[in-house]
């Protein structure tokens, strides 16, 4: 059977449990479009009451949007910072390394316009989902491939039907995207000069996105094979786009006699045209082996590469890998050849590369409980409450009594004739004031969104307002980050969203970074320093001589961190501590000097030149001697004889 034969069969059979797992989360998928109508504020009514059962045409012409509101008090722009704990103790420097690592992606990526949009997608939807990928189209001029970030929205996601829990315990997901036909060439090689978008409604709600000519809709199967790695199958209709069972493997082109990577070969001369051509080779490319001459290469699935070092690997910590020399061997014309011995391995993450970041966790749900499933009833009712009250307050005036027969017309002109019979009905022209009464209304509306910002555990303190039991800055913004339950656990829920993408994209890091990557760390002090990722520092050999990659680490968030993000809270913290003497005597020039000195370490604008100018006085201050003050009078000692 050819490999395009087993594309196909396998492209069947995996189109035919996506549809399966389509129709099981189609129920799910029914609600999403819904939840974001509400949320942009939709003026469409449901039934409040019986009577209303059946009326497809209710509609309120003015909405207060206490969905949106109570969304985006929730929403937290920070991005948890990573925190990476080794196992070991000795590998307590490639911790550290891997969490500055993580730190300067977050920012090269910027990832916080993602984050932004996924504080509300979480609440709005219940979770959403991140793509993490290798990308080596993403090059620069010293190194090739970056880790790549795609924030998803839940209905782009297919995922395995039966499974609640997470996405880490399935054995296969699939992933809708929106792609050009460039992003295609580009991603998989492959011309798709037909193509066309089948489903524009994952760009945005159902009907407003128009099918594109440019776009098409891919999807990109992610599944465990049978040697508990990962595979990746991309198609769009019934095109193959790409079919790899190892999806993380290594894929290289390398030399079939010694096995040297396509790095190690110079491009052929004139000379060696003819003996290229006639082996069936392109004498245009670079296809001679500096190692063993050898003309012949092929495009391979390799775990190992092999490394053409004699007896020792020593890594920029310092380490040392014992190696196999490689054998030196000579041809009859005298020329020396070289073949490998040792090998290193090449690590694999053996992750799903989708991350799902939950709301509030459910039992039976793979998406968490989305807040606007937990207000709509409350939003309905406000609706239909505020047009109730808008209709009595548009409708209420001054009504003018009149007798039968008489009639006045209406105007602005001053002295109009009224004409009577008799002064009876003179007594029967009276003005009568409505003023639309809407306060039981008013009660019930206030009531109803009471309902709808407690059900989605949202305090005063974290909406801003008033707070009886929190009297100082400091305690109102501790009592905003401790509110109860509901608001704690999707912090929770986002710090293990991003610890699990911390994991995956240090591991690809491990997998596919070829050269060491420069990393930026700017200090809390504001000193700038620069050190280096390299994936051999994470080889360790074991008594055997077994050469692997260390991995035994514990990827999590630092919640410490989150004030220190602060710079004005810390500024203030610091004055607090300073007024109230925790530093020392505040008019001590040595409590000053220390004072500024943790002013800058914090970044305060000119604090270095302050506690330049304080040291200065306190070393002066030291330097002046102080006189002892006689006990009963201000006097110096030898002040009375120098006055007389």
């Amino acid at each position: 059977m050819t490999k395009n034969e087993q594309s196909r069969r396998r492209l069947e059979y995996w189109q035919s449990v996506v549809d399966r797992d389509e129709t099981a989360w189609e129920l799910e998928r029914g609600k999403m479009d819904w939840r974001e109508e509400l949320y942009r504020g939709t003026k469409t009514l449901m039934p409040t009451v019986k009577a209303e059962e059946g009326k497809s045409d209710l509609r309120c012409f003015h909405v207060r949007n206490v969905i949106a509101e109570n969304v985006e008090t929730m929403v937290d722009t920070r991005v948890p910072k990573p925190k990476v704990t080794p196992l070991r103790k000795e590998n307590e420097k490639l911790a550290r390394t891997l969490e500055h690592l993580l730190s300067f992606w977050v920012r090269r990526k910027h990832v916080r316009i993602l984050n932004d949009l996924a504080e509300r997608m979480v609440p709005i939807q219940g979770a959403c989902a991140w793509l993490i990928e290798w990308d080596n189209t993403l090059s620069t001029s010293d190194t090739n491939g970056d880790v790549e970030i795609t924030l998803l929205h839940p209905k782009q996601l297919v995922p395995q039907a039966g499974i609640y829990s997470d996405v880490r315990d399935m054995d296969h997901v699939c992933v809708k995207l929106a792609l050009t036909r460039q992003q295609v060439r580009a991603r998989f090689g492959v011309d798709v000069p037909d193509a066309s978008e089948t489903e524009p409604e994952l760009r945005g709600l159902d009907g407003e996105s128009a099918n594109e000519d440019d776009l098409l809709t891919a999807y990109m199967l992610y599944y465990r094979n049978e040697h508990d790695g990962i595979g990746l199958l991309a198609w769009y209709d019934d095109t193959v786009l790409a079919d790899r069972e190892d999806y993380q493997a290594r894929s290289l082109r390398r030399c079939r006699q010694c096995g040297a990577l396509d790095s190690y070969v110079e491009p052929a001369g004139d000379s060696e045209r003819e003996e290229l051509e006639s082996s069936g080779q392109d004498a245009a490319g670079p296809h001679r082996c500096e190692w063993c001459e050898g003309t012949a290469f092929e495009e391979v699935t390799v775990d190992r590469e092999a490394v053409m070092q004699p007896t020792v690997l020593l890594t920029s910590l310092g380490k040392e890998i014992s190696l196999d020399p490689p054998i030196a061997t000579t041809d009859e014309q005298g020329r020396l050849h070289l073949q490998a011995r040792s090998f290193l391995p090449y690590y694999r993450p053996k992750l799903l590369p989708i991350v799902l970041q939950k709301n509030i966790s459910v039992f039976g749900r793979l998406l968490g409980e989305s807040d606007v499933d937990k207000m709509a009833d409350q939003q309905n009712t406000i609706k239909r409450l505020d047009m109730k009250m808008l209709d009595r307050i548009v409708k209420a005036g001054t009504k003018i009594g009149l007798p039968p027969d008489v009639t006045i017309q209406t105007t602005t002109e001053d002295q109009e004739v009224i004409r009577l019979e008799n002064p009876a009905q003179a007594q029967m022209i009276k003005t009568y004031e409505f003023t639309g009464d809407i306060s039981p209304e008013k009660l019930i509306s206030d009531r109803v969104y009471e309902e709808a910002r407690q059900g989605a555990g949202i305090t005063d303190s974290l909406q801003g307002r008033r707070d009886p039991t929190a009297t100082s800055g400091v305690a109102k913004e501790y009592a905003a980050g401790r509110s109860e339950g509901r608001m704690e656990s999707r912090r929770v829920m986002k710090q293990e969203a991003w610890s699990k993408i911390y994991e995956t994209v240090a591991k690809m890091f491990l997998a596919y970074a070829d050269e060491p990557r420069r990393i930026r760390i700017e200090s809390a002090d504001g000193q700038i320093e620069y050190e280096q990722f390299d994936r051999r520092d994470f080889l360790q050999q074991d008594d055997k001589g077994q050469i692997y990659y260390e991995d035994g680490f514990i990827f999590e968030t630092d919640n410490a961190t989150q004030l220190g993000e602060n710079r004005e809270s810390m500024w203030q913290e610091l004055t607090q501590a300073f007024a109230t003497g925790t530093l020392g005597a505040p008019t001590d020039p040595q409590t000053l000097a220390l004072y500024w000195g943790l002013m800058e370490e914090q970044g305060y604008p000119g604090a270095g030149a302050i506690r330049k100018k304080m040291e200065q006085r306190a070393e002066l201050a030291a330097q002046t001697p102080q006189a002892p003050v006689v006990s009963g009078s201000d006097t110096l000692p030898g002040a009375a004889g120098m006055a007389q």
